[in-house]
């Protein structure tokens, strides 16, 4: 809603949440919020230990799976908020719109399994039979239905997402000089 300026939508989401949160205040107090946050410490740490990591699909499963440093989890955040921002401020397909914020979604969490790829393989399969698609996204689009590929596929789709944003929007700008990137 921010990278589409659509503030009408951004204040009744607002709202909306307000709304929530007090309904929720209103009715159970503020204990189960409190509750909440001091969990996410023991969240990581059942993560870990039960060894859910090894089925995960983000890149700080990728990092956990296969010992790299965790801290390659802030590149992925930033690249994935990035990537959401520019398609979403632009006039891109709606599928390359989909298939953005699937990608940014599962870039900047840190845990998500392999259920939660199902919404991203609804943009794979139109990016699969398009003819014009780059290599990186078609084989980035065909690694997400795979457990074990889907942390490579993801980063390998929003790598071709952001290329073929970047080549139209650099075509615009040199046929339309007031137009720049």
């Amino acid at each position: 809603m921010l990278a589409a300026k659509d503030i009408r939508s951004l204040v009744w989401a607002a709202i909306v949440i307000a709304s929530m949160t007090m309904t929720s205040l209103f009715i159970w107090g503020v204990q189960p919020w409190f509750d909440w946050l001091n969990s996410f410490s023991d969240f990581q740490q059942i993560i870990r230990a039960e060894g859910i990591l090894q089925r995960g699909v983000t890149l700080t499963a990728f990092t956990y799976q296969t010992n790299l440093p965790e801290e390659i989890y802030i590149v992925g955040l930033v690249a994935g908020i990035l990537l959401v921002g520019a398609i979403f401020s632009s006039r891109t397909d709606p599928i390359s719109k989909l298939a953005a914020f699937g990608c940014g979604c599962i870039l900047a969490t840190p845990y998500a399994m392999n259920y939660d790829l199902a919404f991203l393989q609804v943009a794979a399969v139109p990016m699969l039979l398009d003819r014009d698609r780059d290599i990186v996204g078609w084989v980035g689009a065909g690694m997400v239905f795979s457990t074990v590929l889907a942390p490579i596929g993801v980063v390998l789709m929003a790598t071709s997402i952001f290329i073929k944003f970047y080549h139209t929007n650099r075509a615009i700008s040199v046929t339309n000089p007031m137009i720049s990137f």
